[in-house]
């Protein structure tokens, strides 16, 4: 990925996320250039950070007026979204606090509060904590007592369970909350281990209430697990943005050789290496020649690294499948319906972790028409678009199997 490569218009961009844009570049931009950008940056969710960095060089008298109003908008709506989610998390936190439950406020949380500027301009549509597996029960049992409460119920004693949060807690007018055990997915292929997770985690205050975050090299490392190896780079561009704000916001303290043998430890080289050198490339993040070096997978594929570039500036919105993936990938009647019969039946274990149900219970079997539902209707305007030639659903199919690709040379 290299950033000259890029038109002027996501030239611009990056350039104001990363401050060091200046007038004379974005002054070359017409309206159309900004009206795009506008549109991009509000798709996924950046465009309170580039308001916020377009004032810090007090460059938003270079913005047309029509688009510096929609990204002021996004950033006011972010702004009282924050403070909505800070009561929240106060309120939480003090709450676990008091019963003696350890917390590690994760990702978007963490970010908003501790790593980011303003709790503005990191968005985010959930709360992510993580307990210990002996406090899942009590803490979801202070999170029923606040009013939050979640559409299944999962026996949190169970002795090896398959999912990895409790089911998603709501509460109305307040943002959903997740109590993870683990931070790792059902099916990856990762070595990490939660009580080292524990062992290295660091006090942090979070709206004046004190708890804990991961330290700076674990929250690096799982960024970029999150953003790459769990999500295919769904998040776009805004992961990118979180790795390299988390890099500038602790570059006096990593530890480097660290992470490079905590990613091998992981078997999450090739993960941290793609995050690591998109946000090196993109956003010129200060991250060290010698590191990148040292976890660089033997083999490249071009075609892929090619793809990302241009898949981080895609408008399209698109969603998440590695099945959908993997059936667009294969060929022939026998492979395509194996692939439609492991996604029409998957494993009781894999109903688990989805539905938060115990996998040694007969009741799964019920779920298996709630996912054809699901799937129907998830799949079907896509694949309904594609027969009849949208060409910007070809392009989202495209991605998709792309995505896939970039699983399995991760999983390589």
């Amino acid at each position: 990925m290299i950033r000259n490569n890029l038109s002027a218009k996501n030239h611009a961009l990056v350039n104001a996320l990363s401050k060091t844009a200046d007038a004379d570049s974005l002054g070359s931009l017409g309206e159309t250039d900004w009206a795009a950008m506008t549109e991009f940056a509000i798709t996924k969710n950046l465009a309170p950070l580039l308001y916020h960095r377009l004032r810090q060089r007090s460059l938003e008298v270079c913005v047309p007026d029509l688009v510096r109003q929609k990204l002021s908008d996004s950033y006011l709506a972010s702004a009282a979204v924050g403070a909505l989610l800070s009561g929240q998390l106060k309120l939480i936190l003090n709450a676990l606090g008091a019963s003696d439950i350890p917390v590690i406020v994760l990702k978007g949380a963490h970010l908003a509060h501790n790593v980011y500027e303003h709790v503005a301009l990191r968005t985010m549509i959930d709360i992510d904590l993580l307990v210990r597996q002996k406090d899942l029960s009590l803490a979801e049992s202070i999170m029923e007592r606040l009013d939050y409460h979640s559409k299944v119920k999962v026996w949190t004693g169970a002795p090896d369970p398959t999912w990895k949060h409790l089911p998603r807690m709501f509460k109305t007018d307040a943002i959903p909350v997740e109590i993870h055990r683990t931070i790792l997915d059902l099916d990856d292929e990762l070595e990490i281990q939660p009580d080292e997770l524990w062992d290295r985690a660091v006090a942090a205050e979070y709206v004046g209430v004190s708890a804990l975050s991961l330290s700076p090299e674990d929250l690096l490392l799982h960024l970029c697990v999150h953003a790459v190896y769990q999500n295919a780079f769904q998040g776009g561009l805004r992961d990118i943005c979180d790795v390299d704000q988390t890099v500038r916001h602790h570059v006096d303290e990593l530890d480097w050789k660290t992470i490079a043998v905590r990613a091998d430890k992981w078997k999450a080289q090739t993960t941290v290496w793609l995050a690591m050198n998109a946000a090196a490339s993109i956003l010129g993040t200060p991250v060290p020649g010698d590191f990148l070096k040292a976890i660089k997978p033997g083999r490249i594929d071009d075609e892929l690294n090619s793809w990302l570039q241009d898949f981080l500036f895609d408008h399209s919105v698109g969603f998440s499948s590695p099945r959908f993936s993997e059936l667009i990938q294969v060929r022939g009647i026998a492979s395509n319906t194996r692939v439609l019969i492991s996604g029409l039946f998957p494993s009781p274990r894999e109903m688990s972790q989805k539905y938060s149900i115990a996998a040694s219970s007969i009741c799964f079997v019920l779920y298996y028409p709630v996912r054809w539902v699901e799937m129907i209707r998830r799949y079907f305007p896509m694949l309904w678009r594609m027969i009849q030639g949208d060409g910007k659903a070809k392009v989202m199919a495209e991605n998709q199997a792309m995505r896939g690709r970039l699983r399995n040379w991760l999983q390589e």
